[in-house]
C-alpha cells in the first residue's frame, strides 16, 4: 500500500465522531509533510512585498490572541491528491479536523452575515480577521488579495463578499460577474499563493433556479438552471471553486446558502423590506403595505443558524463537495408578510406594486439539508417566528 494509506488506514472513519482519531491523524501527517518538504501544495507565495501592499487595508483581528504561529488545517484529499493518488486509493472517509479554535479571515466581513459569522466566531474561541471594503482592496485585486492574507496567516478564509442583491444584477449585469466571478477566483488564487490551508466559498440556492415543484427538495445533485444575472455569477463561482479543487488540489468547500433572515438585515431583501415597511407605517400612522410578489416560496433559515453552519463546514467539511445551507422546509412570501402583520403595533393591509416584481422571479426553491446534518451534525435551531421577531425588533431600533 502507499505510504501515505499505511499513515492514514488505521485512523480512516466513516461516520461523524472521530474527533481522537483526526488529532492522531492530524500529527501524523504533519510529521510526514516535515520529513518531506515545506512547500504546499497550493505554490510558492508570489513575493509581494507584505507590509507594502498591505498598508490602507481595513485588516483587522479579533477574538482569542494567539501567543504561538497559526495552526494549519491539514486535509489528506489534498495530500493524497498532491502525490498524484486517489484518495479512494488509501481509504480516505470522512476525515475530520478538531473542532479547537481556529483563525479564520471573512470577506465581506461588515456585511449583514460578516458581522453575525464574527460574532459567533469570537464567542466560539477563534481568531478573526476581517477584511471589507471601503478602506479593504478591491475584491477582484488576486496580488492584493495574496498581500493580505500572507501577513494574516489564517487557517480558513470563509468568502462572503459579493454583490448579494438579485434584482440590482439584472442593471449591473457586468459588476455582478466581476465581483462575484472574478472576485471569488482572485480569493482562490491568492489563497494558493499564500499557502491557506482551507477556503470556504459561499455562493447562493439561486443557482439552482426554475425548479418544478414535484422537484423540490433540491439537494446538492440538482443541476444547475440559474435565472438571474445574480445566480449566472453564483454559478459561475461554484464552478469556479470546484475547478480549483480539482485542477490544483486546492482544499475548498462549497456552501450553497439559501435565503437567510434576522437582525441587522438590510431592506435590499424581502423580509427584511417588509419589516421596514411596516415599522414605516407604525411611525406615521398609516395603514398600506406596499409589496411585491407574494406566491414565490423560498427556505429560510436565521442568520444566526446560518453562520453556525459555516464555521461547522470550515472545519468538518469534506474538502471539494458542496453543501446546502438551509432548513428544509418553504414558506410563501405571503406567509411571511401575515406573520409580520400580526407581530405590528398597527391594523395593515397590504397592496401589491408591480414595481416591485422581478423581471423574472423563481416560484419554489427549498433545500434538503440532509448532507449537512448528516456528515457534521449542523441543524437549525432557531423558529422562523423568533427569526422574524427579532427581525422587526431590528428595524424598529434602526428607525
Amino acid at each position: 500500500m502507499h505510504e501515505l494509506g499505511e499513515i492514514v488506514e488505521r485512523y480512516v472513519v466513516s461516520e461523524v465522531g472521530a474527533h481522537d482519531q483526526n488529532l492522531a491523524v492530524r500529527e501524523l501527517l504533519r510529521d510526514k509533510r516535515r520529513k518531506t518538504s515545506d512547500k504546499s501544495v497550493g505554490g510558492s507565495p508570489r513575493g509581494y512585498n507584505s507590509q507594502d501592499a498591505v498598508l490602507g487595508t481595513d485588516v483587522k483581528r479579533r477574538g482569542r490572541i494567539r501567543r504561538h504561529s497559526p495552526r494549519r488545517l491539514v486535509c489528506p484529499y489534498r495530500i493524497a491528491m498532491s502525490r498524484g493518488l486517489s484518495p479512494s486509493s488509501v481509504g480516505i472517509g470522512v476525515l475530520r479536523v478538531p473542532s479547537a479554535p481556529v483563525h479564520a479571515l471573512i470577506t465581506g466581513g461588515r456585511g449583514f452575515v460578516g458581522r453575525h459569522l464574527e460574532r459567533h466566531l469570537a464567542e466560539s474561541g477563534d481568531e478573526v480577521t476581517i477584511m471589507d471594503r471601503p478602506d479593504g482592496p478591491d475584491i477582484a485585486d488576486a496580488p492584493a488579495m495574496t498581500a493580505i492574507f500572507e501577513t494574516a496567516k489564517p487557517d480558513v478564509i470563509i468568502h462572503l463578499a459579493g454583490q448579494a442583491d438579485v434584482g440590482a444584477s439584472w442593471t449591473t449585469v457586468d459588476e455582478t460577474y466581476r465581483v462575484n466571478l472574478d472576485g471569488t477566483r482572485a480569493v482562490l488564487l491568492a489563497a494558493r499563493d499564500a499557502q491557506v490551508s482551507r477556503v470556504v466559498t459561499v455562493t447562493s440556492a439561486d443557482v439552482y433556479g426554475l425548479i418544478a415543484p414535484e422537484n423540490v427538495p433540491v439537494n446538492e445533485e440538482t443541476p444547475f438552471r440559474p435565472v438571474s444575472p445574480y445566480a449566472a455569477s453564483k454559478t459561475a463561482a461554484d464552478v469556479a471553486a470546484l475547478q480549483a479543487f480539482l485542477g490544483y488540489q486546492q482544499d475548498v468547500i462549497r456552501v450553497r446558502a439559501f435565503t437567510h433572515i434576522g437582525p441587522g438585515q438590510t431592506p435590499r431583501f424581502v423580509a427584511a423590506a417588509l419589516a421596514d415597511r411596516i415599522v414605516q407605517c407604525e411611525q406615521n400612522e398609516t395603514d398600506e403595505v406596499i409589496v411585491g410578489n407574494l406566491d414565490a416560496r423560498r427556505d429560510f433559515t436565521d442568520v444566526r443558524d446560518v453562520v453556525r453552519a459555516y464555521r461547522t463546514l470550515a472545519i468538518d467539511g469534506l474538502a471539494g463537495e458542496a453543501y446546502n445551507v438551509c432548513s428544509g422546509n418553504d414558506v410563501p412570501i405571503s406567509e411571511l408578510a401575515d406573520r409580520l402583520l400580526a407581530l405590528s403595533t398597527r391594523s395593515l393591509h397590504l397592496t401589491q406594486d408591480p414595481d416591485l416584481m422581478r423581471p423574472s422571479d423563481v416560484p419554489i426553491l427549498r433545500g434538503d439539508n440532509t448532507k449537512i446534518t448528516s456528515q457534521t451534525g449542523w441543524r437549525p435551531e432557531i423558529p422562523l417566528q423568533q427569526s422574524l421577531t427579532d427581525l422587526l425588533n431590528d428595524r424598529r431600533a434602526q428607525a
